[in-house]
């Protein structure tokens, strides 16, 4: 028998208080009244000097407080009339956080779930050692192993040694995350940065070691040395970028592949251009929806997103969906990738007229 007190519990030390709350005097149908045994450990705490109720003489008990009835019942005779009283145990929890213990909370879930982000990258990293032997054996320090301190050197390079550095530098992120003060934890903006750093070192990680599988003019020593995940990252970009502008246009599978893998290191798709989120959006509508830039939308329709695709609950389409958040340069790349601004959606309104609804005078025009 019982119940759990899952906010903080107010009492008072004073049988008046109780009974004036007991709902006696307004003729409540069976009043009653929780009598408190106080024991050593079991006991609330006097706020008397912060109460603005003074006289009240308020003791307050910690969430989750266990409240368990014992012994028999009784009546206290008013002038108002019978009050039933019952007495109770308080079984206060062990378990209740302080204030700062709150406060660290966030802090100690983010740090511990980017650790273990970290391993989980440490081995999907792991995973690529068979194409290490074959690229390793192309690496140009090799012109050097006749000499005996750098033959040395080189040998002594295995794939768990080069994923045991990036994942080092993956660490050395995650300490100074560790240093960041709880209380930052709580700003919003810091937070976002701090969430979207840890999100992003899995992707730096994957694109240092992709950068040095993919580019043959990378030299081992000198990459791991002198190369820091960011650099790695815009590195590997910057390659994607220059494979994309490279690939035939008259092979529309080469296109769409690299356009792919570029997604993905942006993180502006999973696995697919034509997967959807939790809400059934495609990638498609939420980059019209959400104005992303220009390239972008571009880079995701090359990899197989649909600019026409229509919405099967709404009707909507990607070119509605931008116009009516007045996403001026969503509308225009989209446009351009052969989207119709005359289609309807089920109301039959078109992408014009959602924007003039929108009060977006730009995207109308």
């Amino acid at each position: 028998r019982g119940f759990a007190e899952w906010g903080f519990m107010s009492t008072t030390g004073s049988l008046g208080v109780a009974l004036d709350y007991s709902g006696v005097r307004e003729g409540r149908p069976l009043p009653t009244v929780l009598e408190v045994a106080v024991g050593a450990v079991d006991r609330g705490a006097c706020i008397i000097s912060l109460s603005q109720y003074p006289r009240e003489v308020e003791y307050l008990y910690p969430p989750v407080s266990f409240v368990e009835p014992f012994g028999d019942a009784y009546v206290v005779a008013t002038e108002a009339g019978p009050v039933r009283v019952i007495p109770v145990r308080v079984g206060v929890s062990g378990k209740a956080m302080s204030v700062e213990e709150v406060v660290s909370l966030k802090k100690q879930l983010h740090v511990q779930t980017f650790e273990y982000s970290v391993e989980e990258v440490r081995r999907g990293l792991l995973e690529l050692e068979g194409e290490f032997g074959p690229r390793f054996a192309t690496d140009i320090t090799h012109v050097f192993d006749d000499i005996d301190d750098v033959g040395c050197f080189l040998r002594a390079y295995t794939w768990t040694r080069v994923v045991d550095r990036i994942a080092g530098e993956c660490e050395e992120i995650v300490a100074r995350h560790r240093g960041v003060g709880a209380a930052e934890y709580h700003s919003e903006g810091r937070y976002r940065r701090l969430v979207g750093e840890m999100l992003e070192v899995g992707r730096m990680a994957r694109s240092k070691a992709e950068l040095y599988l993919r580019d043959k003019s990378m030299v081992l020593f000198q990459f791991l040395e002198s190369m820091g995940l960011r650099d790695c990252h815009r590195q590997h970009i910057a390659r994607l970028r220059r494979r994309l502008a490279s690939a035939s246009e008259g092979d529309g599978k080469e296109r769409s592949e690299a356009a792919l893998e570029l997604c993905k290191v942006l993180g502006l798709v999973v696995e697919s251009a034509t997967e959807r989120n939790e809400h059934g959006e495609s990638v498609v509508m939420v980059a019209a929806s959400e104005g992303w830039r220009r390239e972008d939308i571009e880079l995701v329709c090359l990899a197989g997103g649909d600019p026409c695709e229509v919405d099967e609950k709404t009707g909507r389409t990607p070119m509605i969906a931008a116009a009516f958040n007045g996403h001026t340069g969503a509308v225009r790349a989209l446009a351009e990738l052969g989207a119709d601004v005359n289609t309807r959606d089920d109301e039959g309104k078109t992408a014009v007229m959602c924007a003039a609804i929108g009060g977006h005078a730009d995207a109308v025009r």
